[in-house]
């Protein structure tokens, strides 16, 4: 069984969207409703677009940043500078960002927070995607709001069927869609953006190039997920993007059958040619629990 948590759920690409939503999840995660955002779009926020109104909970004013993108130690320092000119003075800056958990960037923060603790600043915290899916799963209210089509059930049935699914089950058009002939409701569509991708194993290939595409998932015209995908040698072959593990490069059973679905109207189709591609790029299947 899969969890909002486990899942690949994407950050909204709106940025307001994405500011109110960091909004409803401190107000719910601390129970402060009096979280509220400061300012609009065009005015000088001086580093923060959340604040809390009532101090007397939370012990003093909590600004939050909003950074829809990855974060640099530079532009951190940016931020903390800013908030020092915030016309209240702030006990605790959060810096909430989509960006993926960065090791490097969590104890430069830390360090930072430290040097203020010593210096009687406010503490510096940074809240990466993965914390604000955790804290988005522990509210209900606030997944039906911002991930309305996103269910347990559903999620877990359209993985069902596509795991269940054979690759000739499938009809596909030239724009980039394919759907399940025994369910129509069952869509997956590859987005038309490209963008170039670098790893050591795509220069596994004869043609050393490579560039990644998202395919979503579609049921009854409802979001379900994301799955990101790498063509490599030269357009030959689309492969599942890894994770990396104690294991080595791995993917899972789903993705290894999307991978069969997405390739099967493209190349001369056949399981052993799949499984090549998959072999000299170094990836494992790894088998998914249910």
């Amino acid at each position: 069984m899969h969890s909002f948590i486990d899942s690949k759920i994407y950050p909204p690409n709106n940025w307001d969207v994405f500011e109110k939503m960091v909004t409803d999840v401190f107000a719910k995660e601390f129970d402060e409703p009096s979280f509220v955002r400061y300012g609009r779009t065009g005015q000088k926020q001086k580093g923060i677009d959340i604040i809390n109104q009532d101090i007397s909970k939370l012990k003093g004013y909590w600004g939050i940043q909003c950074k829809n993108k990855n974060l640099t130690e530079k532009e951190i320092d940016n931020i903390v500078e800013d908030a020092k000119k915030f016309d209240l003075e702030l006990s605790k800056l959060i810096i909430a960002t989509t960006m993926k958990r960065d090791q490097k960037i969590l104890i430069y923060v830390m360090k930072k927070s430290k040097h203020h603790s010593s210096n009687s600043l406010f503490s510096v915290e940074i809240y990466f995607w993965e914390d604000l899916k955790t804290m988005l799963a522990n509210h209900p209210s606030l997944l039906s709001k911002y991930y309305p089509h996103y269910d347990n059930d559903t999620f877990d049935k359209v993985e069902r069927l596509i795991l269940d699914s054979s690759v000739d089950s499938w009809s596909y058009n030239e724009g980039g869609v394919y759907s399940l002939k025994t369910d129509v409701k069952l869509v997956i569509k590859k987005e038309k953006e490209y963008r170039e991708f670098s790893e050591k194993w795509v220069e596994n290939f004869a043609d050393k190039k490579a560039y990644m595409s998202i395919y979503s998932i579609f049921y009854n015209n409802s979001l379900i997920k994301r799955e990101s995908f790498v063509d490599v040698d030269g357009f030959r072959m689309s492969l599942p993007l890894p994770s990396l593990d104690n294991n080595g490069l791995t993917i899972s059973e789903f993705q290894y059958k999307l991978c069969k679905i997405i390739n099967g109207p493209h190349v001369s189709y056949s399981q052993y040619r799949i499984k090549r591609y998959i072999a000299t790029a170094g990836i494992k299947v790894k088998k998914d629990t249910y």
